[in-house]
């Protein structure tokens, strides 16, 4: 990668946020994308300048605490360590499920959570670690927080988990799918350039940055922005324990959404502080996300959250007593 010219880098990036639907934020995208886009012409940014404009930042390790695994899903969110993890920092997905599958194989290890800080990102790779972490239920007690974002690809991974929890200013959801076509066509012929792209196969040229999208791109592009959207939402029911339909016409439909919010629409189980989160792994009171059916007591305390440490402690008790100890399964 070093020997790579620094502009040439970012256009293989830039050419690659064109190729394919990415599960992120709306905001997040269009910043990666100015940010590519200005590197590539040959710009640079200092290192404080890469934090402020796309929140770049080095992946904190995992860490064991109390028999308690903490997986870091933080940045953006890439099949593999490449060139856009490389640019704005982040998560191999392939790199979490090998530390995801070490947690679970650790003897020393009594249950996992997953702390997401992420506006999401790739779709290859995202489902897989999903459907990872959703047939690894039963094994150890999974909880996924928002500490404090957890949106788009992050939030299709997470809402596997068997509790999904959000911090009281976290942000949560953005459930859909994104791509992007940057026109040059116009710029290019201001400066008087004409590039001649020689290819084979009907469709070869079609996302070239140098002509619009025609109407047969435009379609063949929202066909897989659709396919991975049913994806996405298919895992979201699943890992929620409702029906497609409800994440479909409810669950934000694509905005992101505060805690309370997420709450109220069934994103996430309930609000609480990651220390909290940590303690009901120690006492073994995390119970299965999306169990409508089997909801008791601790249910009804856990509505939108009005209090604050007295109504913590009185969820937490109500758990104990009413779980007799892990609900996993």
């Amino acid at each position: 990668m070093s020997d790579t010219p620094r502009p040439l880098r970012y256009q293989h990036i830039l050419q690659a946020l064109q190729e394919q639907p990415i599960a992120i934020t709306e905001s997040k995208l269009l910043a990666i994308v100015e940010f590519v886009r200005f590197q590539a012409q040959g710009g640079k940014f200092t290192a404080e300048e890469v934090e402020e404009r796309i929140g770049a930042a080095r992946r904190p390790p995992v860490r064991s605490t109390g028999g308690t695994a903490v997986l870091p899903l933080h940045g953006v969110i890439a099949q593999r360590m490449n060139l856009m993890t490389a640019v704005s920092g982040g998560t191999s997905s392939e790199a979490f499920a090998q530390d995801f599958r070490a947690a679970l194989d650790d003897d020393a290890v009594n249950s996992i959570v997953i702390d997401t800080h992420s506006p999401g990102g790739e779709v290859p790779g995202t489902a897989e670690l999903a459907d990872l972490i959703f047939e690894s239920r039963g094994r150890k007690p999974i909880t996924a927080i928002a500490n404090p974002e957890m949106n788009s690809a992050a939030y299709w991974i997470a809402s596997q988990a068997d509790e999904v929890v959000a911090t009281r200013g976290a942000l949560v959801g953005s459930i859909g799918v994104v791509t992007v076509h940057m026109d040059a066509s116009r710029k290019l012929d201001a400066e008087g350039i004409e590039p001649v792209i020689i290819s084979a196969g009907k469709y070869k040229a079609e996302g070239a940055a140098n002509q619009p999208l025609d109407a047969d791109a435009r379609a063949h592009r929202q066909e897989m922005v659709d396919e991975y959207y049913d994806a996405f939402v298919e895992a979201v029911a699943r890992g929620r324990g409702v029906r497609a339909a409800e994440v479909r016409g409810g669950y934000g439909e694509g905005r992101v959404l505060t805690a309370n919010q997420a709450l109220a629409a069934g994103l996430v189980d309930r609000v609480g502080s990651f220390e909290d989160v940590l303690q009901r792994h120690t006492h073994g009171s995390v119970r299965r996300s999306g169990a409508k059916a089997d909801a008791s007591a601790d249910d009804q305390i856990t509505t939108v959250a009005e209090s604050d440490v007295d109504r913590e402690r009185v969820e937490r008790v109500a758990e104990i007593a009413l779980a007799g100890g892990p609900s996993h399964g």
